[in-house]
Parts: structure tokens; C-alpha cells; sequence
């Protein structure tokens, strides 16, 4: 059994070159847990983690919601430039 972290960052229409590239880079460099991604049918980047419940202790999820949000936070104004917002 796995648990499911996703947040919604932004509705999109599609990927720009540039936003896509600035996705992949910062899921590489800077993404400790989780990974940015487009959820094509509902038009949206997401950022998306997934854990293991079977073994999950209270540390690892923290330190998961901490990196994950870290991580969107600081990528959210580069996205905002762009999207064009």
C-alpha cells in the first residue's frame, strides 16, 4: 500500500519548452522528494510523491510535506515568469 501526496500548482494548456526544461532541471537538482509533472487530461502541473505505508515512521513523512513544499515554494515565482503571470 503506498500513500499519495499531489499537489496542484497551476492550470495550464501546455508545456512550454522553456517551463518544461525549468521542470526537469529542478526535478533533478532540487527535488529531494517528489517530482514536478502535467497531468494532461485535467490541463495542470502537479507536483506528485508517493511513500510506502507499510513501513512509513513519522520522520520520513515529515521530512517528505517539508522538501515537497520546499521545493514548490521556491520554484513557484520561475514558474509564474514562465507562464506568463
Amino acid at each position: 500500500k503506498t500513500i499519495v501526496f499531489l499537489m496542484d500548482i497551476c492550470n495550464i494548456e501546455k508545456i512550454s519548452v522553456e517551463l518544461g526544461v525549468f521542470l526537469l532541471i529542478t526535478n533533478n537538482e532540487e527535488a529531494v522528494h517528489g517530482a514536478f509533472g502535467f497531468d494532461t487530461q485535467l490541463k495542470k502541473i502537479i507536483f506528485k510523491n508517493t511513500l510506502e505505508i507499510e513501513n512509513l515512521d513519522l520522520n520520513e513523512l515529515k521530512s517528505c510535506i517539508e522538501s515537497m513544499f520546499l521545493t514548490v515554494f521556491n520554484s513557484i515565482p520561475k514558474i509564474n515568469e514562465l507562464i506568463g503571470g
